[in-house]
């Protein structure tokens, strides 16, 4: 009788044990195992690579950079060294067709609550040709992206890839800039001409001095 006691104690320790052993053993793997939540990558804040200032939390934000690839839901920007995926919103569009974007400097605009892409434009850099001319009516008259050279009363000089020239401003030029000639020289600054080709208005965009690290994929 002593002896079945004896076994009967053994057998409920070791049982006790296994049980234990299990247990721990759970724990572990529960505390190694990550979720299915952390076990997928973090998608980065999109937000950080617009050259927006000041976004608000949900405030819409602008995402420029060249435009590599898309999907059916998703398109992929590729942003200095690094290439970022946007979902597409249901709503996403663009004037232009898909061929025309690949490779190019594109703005995208982003809805900040869901940081889904609404739209994607071309920038002036992309559209422009060897004069800069990034938008031409029929009239003539038109709009340029180019380097400043110089700034006189009657006179404003820009280069292109075409070269250096120099345009008329017109009795009522607009100069939308604050900053004084000298101080623009080597900028990238955006014009319009008119139709008889003198110069009607000066812009400097802040968005466009921070793209130097663009090179188009070929040249017009």
């Amino acid at each position: 009788m002593s002896y079945l006691k004896k076994a009967l104690v053994y057998t409920v320790l070791s049982l006790a044990f296994v049980l234990a052993g299990c247990a721990t053993g759970a724990k572990e793997n529960n505390g190694n195992q990550p979720s299915a939540d952390t076990a997928k990558q973090k998608a980065p804040d999109l937000k950080t690579y617009s050259l927006d200032k000041n976004i608000r939390s949900e405030e819409d934000f602008d995402l420029i950079g060249k435009y590599v690839h898309a999907e059916d839901d998703q398109i992929t920007l590729e942003i200095k060294d690094r290439e970022l995926i946007v979902p597409k919103s249901s709503r996403f569009h663009s004037d232009e067709d898909h061929d025309d974007l690949i490779g190019k400097l594109v703005k995208v605009e982003v809805d900040g609550k869901t940081q889904e892409a609404e739209e994607a434009e071309l920038m002036p850099q992309s559209k422009a040709d060897q004069n800069g001319v990034y938008e031409q009516e029929k009239d003539g008259s038109r709009k340029i992206i180019a380097t400043f050279v110089s700034e006189s009363e009657q006179n404003i000089t820009i280069k292109t890839k075409a070269g250096e020239k120099t345009y008329q401003k017109t009795a009522d030029f607009e100069r939308d800039v604050a900053e004084a000639p000298e101080k623009l020289k080597g900028k990238i600054v955006r014009l319009e001409i008119e139709k008889d080709g003198k110069a009607e208005s000066l812009d400097l965009e802040s968005e466009d001095q921070k793209l130097e690290w663009y090179e188009p994929s070929a040249s017009k």
